[in-house]
């Protein structure tokens, strides 16, 4: 598949920000009269391979700003945190020593990506816009909801969940809507207290189903003992030890009572009836209106379920995808989505159940966990031994079984478009209606943004912690880095993180460790082992801007990187004019 998050988005990209400055409002200008105060500071470089400085402000500023480097040639670079929630005009160079650094009308060039540039793995979407938006406000309306003394469903739950048996399954919220046939082609018995039923839509059924890749019995034998099993090593089992349950006894008489099953439907979502080495495509999405009864809403299947798309499932290493192994790329994206959507799951009744909040969890802040959730599973998988191992690359793009940061010119996972796209929004998800590929660069950014959190602040018990509180917004980062013993509020680990992007080639730099060399990161005392990352072994490697353009804002919440100076020595000043919430990090390497 030919990375068009690359080639196809990036003069919209270089738009958006050029006309960010008319349209941001508070911050950009549009009239608004600023008083800047002038202030002064100055640091002296000691030596040594690198040094940090944190040259803070806390209003509307001039910023002279001395360096002292010495005699030893350094790259000097500066990162711009944008820690509101608005756009704010970029910092502007208005004077400097150093050549060649002023401000510039013209955006550079943004990287393109060679024609020939193939991933090996699909980068596949998960969820569907409206339904993270609906999963998020489900108990919105709590006066509708009853809070009588708890009673069953008035009608049970499907019996039907026997092998070989059929039914219907709706795929909105009204029963007069679209819906799928469906046969029932595995039923555990009782593991681990739980009962897994997997179904798969008629026409995506093989021998007779209709579609380009069908899904044999013994495909769907692979799924389920991916996701759950006798004994310790499945999905099902790392997943709720990180975050939770899944499900419990519902505080609301319109919520289904917990019968200890999960259901899988494999069906073609969106019946586009493609594979994702050519089209992309959703590859899952967890739908909290199966949680509630169907007196509720005509649509739920009254079960504790989610959604997996079949074609994409069936389809092989072999030209014609018959060639199948779970640990092919499109079936092995399959694989990890069972961990991202389960976490939505899960997330759903950790917050919004248990602690009957009326809105859920900011998009960017659940999809960070499900995306971080791949992550963990990614090495257990590729951790098992024999027969047992699955070895899939998931979202860092480096195969499970290796926990090193994998090899240079790496296309594959989030990480490409990260770097490609490291200066938008880490907060601001895009609009129901934008295209696939702003939804892939939004996941790029959570996924980037976890996988330092998980490897500088705890791993999974850190992750935990995020899940299991009562806060849905940048304030769970906070709460769960205080519990792992860190004192950094939000603007302090955003600042670290862009640091983090420009030291990734390095190891041992504790709070900036994307990269611990080829052991990986033994994350917490859970013992969850996550895999090395370089940002500089992905292409295209981190952008890094050459100038300041001076008719540009910074996105909500976002960082900017900036070389100040290559290889520059002596006494250096430049003075910047800076708005309150922007902070500037200065990093000598």
């Amino acid at each position: 598949m030919k990375n068009r998050i690359y080639t196809e988005y990036k003069h919209i990209l270089t738009f958006i920000l050029l006309l960010s400055f008319l349209i941001a409002g508070p911050g950009c200008g549009g009239g608004e009269k600023i008083t800047y105060t002038d202030v002064s500071i100055e640091h002296d470089y000691l030596g040594g391979d690198y040094e940090i400085f944190f040259p803070d402000t806390s209003t509307d500023v001039n910023l002279t700003y001395t360096l002292n480097l010495g005699l030893d040639p350094k790259d000097v670079f500066f990162i711009f945190t944008n820690t509101s929630e608005s756009n704010y005009a970029l910092p502007q160079l208005l004077e400097n020593t150093v050549s060649g650094r002023s401000a510039d009308e013209d955006e550079p060039a943004l990287l393109t990506v060679p024609e020939s540039a193939d991933q090996t793995v699909p980068v596949l979407q998960r969820g569907k816009p409206q339904i993270s938006d609906f999963n998020r406000n489900a108990l919105l309306n709590t006066d509708s909801l009853s809070r009588n003394i708890y009673e069953p469903l008035e009608d049970p739950m499907p019996s039907n969940d026997t092998l070989g048996g059929t039914g219907t399954f709706y795929l909105g919220l009204s029963s007069s809507g679209s819906s799928v046939s469906a046969s029932c082609r595995y039923v555990s018995g009782l593991i681990a207290g739980k009962t897994l039923n997997i179904w798969v839509a008629n026409d995506c059924l093989s021998p007779s189903g209709t579609k380009s890749r069908l899904v044999t019995d013994a495909m769907v034998a692979e799924l389920a003992k991916v996701f759950l099993k006798d004994g310790v090593d499945d999905i099902y089992t790392w997943v709720t030890d990180i975050f939770g349950d899944e499900w419990g006894t519902p505080p609301f008489t319109n919520l289904i009572d917990d019968n200890n099953e999960i259901t899988i439907l494999l069906y073609d979502i969106d019946n586009d009836n493609t594979t994702p080495l050519t089209e992309g495509g959703v590859a899952g999405y967890f739908y909290a209106k199966d949680n509630f009864k169907s007196s509720y809403y005509s649509g739920s299947n009254q079960r504790i379920m989610f959604y997996l798309d079949a074609v994409m499932f069936a389809n092989g290493d072999g030209t014609d995808g018959t060639d199948w192994d779970v640990s092919d790329p499109s079936p092995g994206d399959i694989v990890s989505t069972l961990a991202h959507e389960f976490q939505h799951m899960i997330h759903f009744y950790q917050k919004q159940i248990k602690y009957e909040l009326t809105t859920g969890t900011e998009t960017w802040l659940d999809e960070m966990c499900s995306l971080v959730a791949e992550d963990f599973i990614t090495m257990k998988l590729g951790a098992l031994s024999g027969a047992e191992q699955v070895i899939i690359k998931g979202p860092r793009g480096v195969d499970g079984d290796t926990t090193g940061p994998g090899l240079p010119f790496n296309y594959d996972g989030r990480l490409p478009a990260y770097n490609y796209y490291n200066y938008i929004s880490l907060t601001d998800w895009p609009d129901d209606d934008a295209s696939n590929e702003f939804f892939l660069m939004s996941y790029a950014m959570s996924y980037a943004f976890g996988a330092y959190l998980a490897r500088n602040y705890g791993g999974a018990e850190f992750f935990r912690n995020i899940v299991q509180c009562a806060y849905t917004d940048y304030r769970a980062v906070e709460y769960a880095a205080g519990v792992m013993g860190h004192d950094d509020n939000f603007t302090t680990i955003l600042r670290n993180w862009g640091v983090a992007n420009l030291l990734s080639d390095k190891t041992t730099v504790p709070q900036y460790e994307y990269n611990s060399g080829t052991d990986g990161f033994i994350a917490d005392s859970l013992g969850y082992v996550l895999g090395s990352i370089n940002l500089r072994n992905y292409y295209p490697t981190p952008f890094i801007w050459p100038y300041l353009p001076s008719s540009s804002s910074m996105y909500p919440v976002s960082n900017f990187l900036y070389i100040a100076g290559d290889n520059i020595q002596g006494a250096n000043t430049w003075t910047l004019q800076m708005r309150k919430p922007v902070r500037l990090t200065v990093l000598v390497r």
